[in-house]
């Protein structure tokens, strides 16, 4: 069951199972220890060792005396498979005399699984586990595979950031196995892999060393970083011509800042077909590129760029980028271009429109922002939720209260009644008593929640109630209690009862 958890964290806990003298206890827990760290990356096995002796769980019969035994070394080498597992959670242990004996049971074991442990005790902060640690790493070198230093990597790298010793010529000495030829294909693989680590430590001995290829093959990485790593590197280095062909590929990438990278290469190292990238980049979906591209096509080829998206909307191209450069570039009049934007079939094209016509004529999409609120389509929703949360004083607040107690979609009414939240100190507490008394409870429990809020910024506001808020906000009060604790209700009313 531990086993099947996942959770390596359990691991140390399990060493003194794993060195118990009933041989099916023992296989048992070992077997576990093994599942545990199977997946393990090499920078959590680091952090487990870091918390680990913060565990406890350590004491047994066989570590009382402050070191191993020679029948607990001939327990673990008894475990066959699991040995190197349990021998390595065992150099985490509290005990200095223990991780230097298990250490040196690491070193006897010659699979790639040692190698991990080894490098992590090689910083250890007592000078002969240290020393015990760099010696069997160096003793073992000619031995490992380069697929086990890539599997290491991140820990080999890590060594040059720690400060315990002067670990430059181990790492060096590492990393010259990495980049013989030999070792090409497993620092490929090592590009691809799930390990974020493990692969950007590859694509920078790649770089380093200038295999193209393993960078080329670094641009179809799951990873935003390698990519954009890989792009900055074949874009600096490549000839002009190589340089510009790679650089339209990479406009397609679907992170921004690969696109931004592929962008700046054709503005600054070959600007051929200049008009054409830029005005890609113009209706780009990014806003980081847009206002690249839209600086440069102002600077260098005296773009009038709100006339441009205008031109774009009127033709029909009416896409991500387009509307939401209208609403960068345009004036209050360019907002009226867009209402058709909201009965486009994609509900993101709905939400750039709202978004571009606040921006460009707040106070005369008020009443559109309230409707779009309404909508049956969450994300339109949403977007006029964070457009009218910090502009409530243009919400149609009847039209929201309505929706609020009304069957509406449950994310509408969640939707309206943050908004309405927000509209002043005491309307908003009348409307928050509204919702209470109203079905579902997600809408209680987010009415609950506001009024606490509304409670803790009581003196942030100097604003006074009328007579008439007061008897109104009374009457909602009482319509409130039962479904509201009697702890809020009468912090509530003792609200209303300052002068």
């Amino acid at each position: 069951m531990i086993a099947g958890s996942g959770d390596f964290r359990a691991a140390p806990a399990l060493l003194k199972f794993a060195l118990d003298r009933d041989q099916g206890t023992s296989e048992c827990a070992a077997g576990a220890i093994q599942r545990l760290l199977s997946g393990i990356s090499p920078l959590d096995l680091v952090s487990l060792d870091q918390s680990a002796r913060k565990m406890g769980g350590w004491e047994s019969d066989l570590d009382r005396k402050s070191r191993w035994a020679s029948r607990t070394i001939r327990r673990i080498r008894a475990l066959g498979a699991s040995a190197t597992s349990v021998a390595g959670i065992a150099s985490f242990h509290q005990s200095g005399f223990t991780r230097e004996a298990a250490t040196r049971e690491l070193a006897r074991l010659s699979d790639g699984g040692s190698l991990p442990f080894l490098l992590i005790r090689a910083n250890d902060w007592v000078d002969p586990v240290r020393k015990t640690a760099r010696r069997a790493i160096q003793k073992s070198l000619p031995s490992r595979t380069p697929d086990d230093l890539v599997r290491s990597l991140p820990l080999i790298l890590r060594l040059r950031e720690c400060g315990r010793d002067d670990h430059e010529g181990l790492v060096s000495a590492l990393l010259k196995r990495l980049v013989a030829d030999a070792s090409k294909p497993a620092v490929a693989t090592g590009i691809t892999s799930a390990d974020r680590a493990i692969s950007r430590g590859c694509l920078t001995i790649a770089m380093e060393q200038k295999w193209f290829t393993h960078c080329r093959g670094a641009l179809t990485s799951s990873d935003s970083v390698v990519r954009l790593l890989a792009a900055r590197f074949l874009l600096t280095a490549l000839p002009e011509e190589g340089a510009w062909t790679l650089a339209g590929t990479l406009a397609a990438d679907s992170w921004p800042g690969v696109r931004e990278v592929a962008l700046r290469t054709v503005i600054e190292r070959s600007p051929r077909d200049l008009r054409a990238r830029l005005e890609a980049g113009l209706l780009d979906r990014a806003g980081t590129i847009r206002q690249l591209a839209g600086y440069y096509a102002q600077k260098m080829l005296n773009l009038d760029l709100a006339a441009y998206y205008r031109t774009q909307i009127a033709k029909g191209h009416v896409i991500a980028g387009s509307v939401l450069g209208l609403g960068e570039h345009g004036t209050v009049e360019d907002a009226l271009p867009l209402l058709p934007c909201l009965e486009h079939s994609m509900p993101s094209i709905q939400r750039f429109a709202l978004r571009s016509m606040a921006r460009l004529d707040l106070a005369g999409s008020a009443p559109l922002l309230s409707a779009a609120l309404q909508s049956d389509l969450p994300g339109v929703s949403n977007e006029a939720r964070e457009i009218l949360r910090d502009h409530s004083e243009f919400a149609d607040r009847r039209a929201l209260e309505t929706a609020l107690l009304s069957d509406s979609p449950i994310h509408v009414r969640l939707n309206a009644l943050q908004v309405l939240s927000r509209v002043g100190k005491w309307p908003s507490i009348r409307t928050l008593l509204l919702a209470v008394a109203a079905d579902p409870d997600a809408l209680l429990e987010a009415a609950t929640s506001r009024i606490e809020h509304w409670l803790r910024r009581f003196n942030s506001s100097a604003a006074r109630a009328t007579n008439d808020e007061l008897l109104e906000i009374r009457e909602r009060l009482r319509e409130a209690r039962g479904r509201l604790s009697d702890r809020l209700c009468d912090a509530v009313e003792s609200c209303l009862s300052r002068p």
